[in-house]
């Protein structure tokens, strides 16, 4: 660690900074680049949970970088196999073929896409022919997503100019099922980023995308003819009059466990809160999230900055184009946000395009990479300097074949209030977030419980410490914690039930039998109540 950076942290930390505090390394970490970076994805390649880069070059080699903790990297491009030469543009990362291995989709400029399979070895291999994964187009938008629940991941790619195209992945081989279930969206239009989200929680993904031009958002879900409809204008997102959409990320910034959207824009980027009954809202203007007029916002993440609690929103922006740098938007928890962009440092003219997010040290707190058409600057690797504040995150292991349980919804709950994160593979514009799901606790120093929604409609729950990041197995059905009255507090109204039960007064099933008995004896006595108490004291 260089003594500039070393005498920079110092500063920052004794300054008493309430707001996020963000500091660029990438030529400290290595990974400085004269590139035209496109889209970011952030994928563990080697499964030792660090979380490496690789970085679409619109002009030349993709660049991949191996994450050697610490905030070192390395350059293994080259000897990877997988930095094709090409106007790559889009990265999404996903098991395909249930391997246990990650691997990696390139969508490129008018040429073949490109299928990366991931040998164990800090190697990939092109397999798209040889799966059936044949396409040239001008892809500007991709998402890993079981749309038929049949545990194997697919993949649905948008385009510029031509059909979207849904690829059915059938024991790692794929076919082309886009007409077959109606899922071509927009018809030689302008589309850009697509997403899988099961926005409305009724098992079936729906698939989220934008498009340039004023030609409006589109909401495909699937009906009960098994064939997938618009409903973008039923539901309020379309905004054919003002959108010039570039990319879409989902996030419950509200924290109503609601998912909401946010879509970066031609001029200024609009923000879509869920309602109760499945509408949404365009609460742009009154949660101040529009950004600048003449704004050409491209990648954008919701992630906690600051561990507070609340999601922000940070929007690359290409400076070159509109002369309006990044913006960084803070939420302070009352449904508005404010930029705070040159105080945080992330106040950048780089000519943004895609970004994404991870926690590279596993130190709690969420880093960011911005890329962008600023050759000189063409990656930018921000490490996280917040004032410390309480958090939590997980890795889900999904049963096969969706080994990294992409489509997992986690909610914690303290005191009855709720945070939810999805994982997703594919969001924003051309990127990928990491599969390590963070959230941030501000001061709080107990969650009364974890629930995970796995993919498969499986539920498992979970009490856990804080400041810890936990690894969690889809076949652990549930760990015992005394919440068992469901209302998501520990508190003495499960006392009440559980001494209920014991006098044989009140029935359990299978799931509160689990989380009753703390002492794990196999019975439900005064033994667990007494914990109950200890845990509510």
């Amino acid at each position: 660690m260089t003594i500039i950076r070393l005498l920079y942290i110092s500063f920052l930390l004794n300054l008493s900074f309430t707001q996020p505090q963000f500091i660029e390394v990438s030529e400290f970490a290595g990974v400085q680049s004269a590139i035209q970076g496109r889209g970011v994805c952030i994928v563990d390649i080697n499964n030792d949970n660090l979380d490496d880069i690789f970085v679409c070059n619109h002009s030349g080699n993709d660049k991949l970088y191996l994450n050697n903790d610490n905030f070192q990297f390395t350059d293994i491009s080259d000897e990877s196999g997988i930095a094709y030469s090409g106007a790559s543009q889009v990265a999404v990362a996903a098991d395909y073929d249930s391997d246990g291995f990650v691997d990696v989709f390139v969508g490129v400029s008018n040429n073949l896409a490109k299928l990366y399979r991931n040998n164990g070895n800090d190697t990939f291999t092109d397999t798209s022919i040889d799966v059936g994964l044949i396409y040239t187009g001008n892809i500007l938008g991709a998402a890993w997503g079981d749309y038929n629940n049949d545990g194997w991941l697919d993949l649905y790619i948008a385009n510029f100019n031509n059909r979207n195209y849904l690829f059915e992945n059938n024991n790692g081989l794929f076919t082309d099922v886009t007409f077959e279930v109606g899922a071509q969206g927009p018809m030689n239009d302008l589309c850009m980023q697509a997403i899988f989200l099961d926005y409305d929680e009724d098992g079936d993904l729906e698939i989220i995308g934008t498009q340039d031009g004023y030609r409006g958002n589109y909401l495909l879900t699937m009906q009960p003819n098994n064939m997938y409809s618009d409903i973008a204008s039923m539901v309020g997102i379309e905004a054919d009059d003002i959108l010039q959409g570039m990319g879409v990320m989902a996030g419950d910034y509200n924290r109503d466990g609601l998912f909401d959207l946010y879509f970066t824009n031609l001029h200024e980027n609009i923000l879509f809160r869920q309602d109760e009954n499945g509408m949404f809202t365009d609460v742009s203007a009154e949660s101040s999230t529009q950004d600048q007029p003449m704004s050409m916002a491209w990648g954008s993440s919701f992630f906690d900055a600051d561990n507070d609690g609340w999601l922000d929103i940070f929007s690359n922006n290409e400076s070159g184009f509109g002369g309006v740098p990044t913006s960084f938007f803070h939420n302070l928890g009352d449904g508005t946000f404010s930029d705070i962009a040159i105080n945080s440092g992330l106040y950048l003219w780089n000519s943004g395009y895609g970004c994404a997010i991870a926690d590279f040290e596993n130190d709690g707190d969420i880093d960011m990479v911005a890329v962008g058409y600023d050759v000189e600057n063409g990656i930018l690797l921000f490490e996280n300097q917040s004032p410390q504040k309480n958090w939590l995150q997980f890795r889900l292991s999904g049963n096969t074949p969706n080994r990294f349980a992409i489509g997992s919804v986690i909610t914690i709950w303290i005191d009855g209030e709720l945070q939810k994160h999805v994982l997703q593979a594919g969001t924003g514009f051309c990127s990928q977030d990491s599969y390590t799901i963070g959230f941030g606790l501000n001061e709080l120093t107990s969650v009364d419980s974890v629930v995970v929604r796995w993919p498969s409609n499986q539920i498992t729950y979970f009490p856990m410490e804080v400041n810890t990041l936990i690894s969690i197995n889809e076949d652990q059905i549930c760990i015992p914690y005394g919440e068992v009255n469901g209302d998501f507090s520990i508190d003495v109204l499960d006392i009440v039930a559980v001494v209920a039960y014991i006098f044989d007064s009140l029935n359990f099933d299978e799931l509160q039998n689990c989380q009753a008995d703390l002492n794990q004896d196999n019975s439900i006595d005064i033994l667990d109540v007494v914990i109950i108490v200890s845990v509510i004291l």
